[in-house]
């Protein structure tokens, strides 16, 4: 009778830094949302808040790429956290450079 034969035991860890890139990505993500949708909601035109808003949560996400390419590249962690990381803030910065090429030719 062997009542061990069902799990698999491992060495493996979540890495910290994967779930930092994680972490990152979801407050840039909601950053950049708020940033965007608040403008409409408010019937108000962008203001200087609202860019800067926006401009730091594409450099939240560009740590967060960082974070996520460097938990990743780890051997023996889980890639759960680093994967999450990458697409959260890769979302984020292409919601970034779409909405600055909207307003881009907008103003222009």
């Amino acid at each position: 009778m062997n009542i061990f034969g069902k799990y698999k035991f491992s060495d493996k860890v979540h890495s910290p830094v994967g779930i930092m890139s994680a972490i990152l990505g979801c407050i840039a993500l909601v950053s950049s949302l708020l940033a965007t949708v608040m403008p409409y909601l408010t019937k108000a035109s962008s203001s200087v808040r609202y860019a800067a808003a926006l401009a730091l949560a594409l450099v939240m996400a560009l740590v967060g790429i960082i974070l996520g390419f460097v938990g990743k590249s780890k051997k023996g962690d889980y890639g759960l956290f680093p994967r999450l990381g990458l697409l959260l803030n890769s979302l984020v910065v292409l919601w970034s450079l779409i909405i600055i090429v909207i307003f881009g030719a907008v103003i222009r």
